[in-house]
């Protein structure tokens, strides 16, 4: 981020494993010297963007790229495109309607899922782990739900992979009894294991199970129909099944891997693996935009730059965002997530109604690079974006789960 405009963030997104990596994708963006007031990009016609993205878009299928890719442009959808395979064994094509796993993008619902149960008066953000668990360690029992929000608890970052079942009894023993990584509020430390207990939260203080108050208080009111674990009807859509570019083989859709594993594991729930749609994903970021769901005064805590983030002391974690400012463009809200097999990205310029969102079922380095150059071509009316090259063995990405 010291150097040019989204540098960091590509450096993310190549790291990225389920979520660490994936953290550091968050806080992409930015210039040298931030600023509050947008000044927006050189104007382009909605023409001339979309054909640069074809141009762009149809090499980068022809080097292997397959996914979704969805762009707006001033608060005016212009793109939404698939390309590449669904499921290449069985040469099913991508759609714009094809279900991908978002990985850690799902800490965003949890998080407003929490910011809700606030607006009902059901919960502070103030409130420790004692409230809401018995038997809570004494190291543990003052944690709070900001600290959980924010990476600043100081719980371990994972519990176990994410498609071997762990029940909810099992997931507290296992987090009560390891040792913290740094005392609560001292440290961000990102933790997939915090937004679980969040989730957890959600539960006990609902009286729901997780996915039912999410739909039910999030995802339907933001029109979300084709989000979720295994709520959803996936029968009317295709699901991306994930293609390992490292040996060529098919990995499988994370619907049948909660099938073998017998449900979702709370090695996932609340902070990983939810399926969505590119569409499904800007309804959301329009929702946001637009305080369908949340008040204002919460959407505005919800994208707050609460904490220094340990990748850049310019770079901000809010509640299940990445927080960092462009010179140009304003504010930006955004986070990715992946398991190196699944990634996707969902970025939000919030002052001036932009927004990229990508999903892809091959990742691969060259994949890695692509928001950087979609964001350019808005940017720099001349620049000529670079092709991603094409996926092998040699260039590899390490997985969170079994590859």
């Amino acid at each position: 981020m010291k150097y040019r405009i989204f540098r960091i963030m590509v450096w993310a997104v190549v790291a990225a494993s389920t979520f660490w990596g994936a953290l550091g994708a968050a806080y992409a963006d930015a210039a040298k010297a931030p600023t509050t007031k947008a000044k927006d990009y050189p104007l382009q016609t909605e023409e001339q963007l979309v054909a640069r993205y074809d141009k762009l878009m149809k090499q980068n299928e022809e080097n292997g790229f397959s996914g979704v890719i969805l762009i707006e442009d001033r608060g005016k959808l212009i793109y939404n495109k698939a390309f590449g395979y669904a499921d290449k064994t069985k040469k099913i094509t991508n759609t714009p309607e094809t279900i991908f796993d978002i990985g850690s993008i799902t800490k965003q619902f949890t998080s407003a899922a929490i910011l809700k149960l606030m607006e009902n008066g059901e919960l502070s953000v103030d409130d420790p782990l004692s409230k809401f668990f018995d038997g809570v360690p004494a190291d543990k029992k003052n944690i709070t739900i900001h600290q959980l929000l924010t990476h600043t608890s100081g719980i371990s970052k994972s519990t176990g992979d994410d498609y071997i079942y762990l029940s909810s009894e099992d997931f507290l023993k296992q987090v009560f009894k390891r040792k913290l990584k740094a005392k609560p509020g001292q440290k961000h430390i990102y933790a997939n294991v915090g937004y679980s207990l969040l989730a957890m939260i959600v539960e006990r203080v609902s009286g729901q199970p997780y996915e039912t108050f999410l739909y039910e208080n999030i995802l339907h009111p933001a029109g979300l129909e084709n989000t979720g674990y295994l709520r959803p009807d996936y029968s009317q859509h295709v699901v991306a099944t994930g293609h390992n570019y490292r040996n060529n083989k098919p990995w499988g859709s994370s619907i049948e891997r909660w099938a073998e594993a017998g449900g979702v594991s709370w090695h996932l729930k609340g902070n990983g693996g939810i399926l969505s749609t590119t569409l499904d994903m800007y309804k959301w970021h329009r929702a946001l935009q637009s305080a369908k769901v949340l008040k204002p005064e919460t959407i505005e805590l919800y994208q707050a730059e609460h904490v220094v983030t340990k990748v850049n002391p310019k770079r901000y974690y809010a509640y299940g965002w990445g927080i960092s400012t462009s010179s140009q463009a304003g504010k930006i809200v955004s986070h990715s997530g992946g398991n190196g097999i699944f990634t996707a990205y969902v970025m939000r310029y919030v002052d001036v109604n932009r927004a990229v969102i990508y999903m892809t079922n091959e990742t691969s380095p060259g994949a890695s690079k692509l928001v950087q150059e979609l964001v350019n071509i808005a940017r720099l009316p001349d620049y000529e974006p670079k092709i991603i090259k094409k996926p092998t063995p040699a260039r590899r990405l390490k997985c969170k789960v079994k590859c």
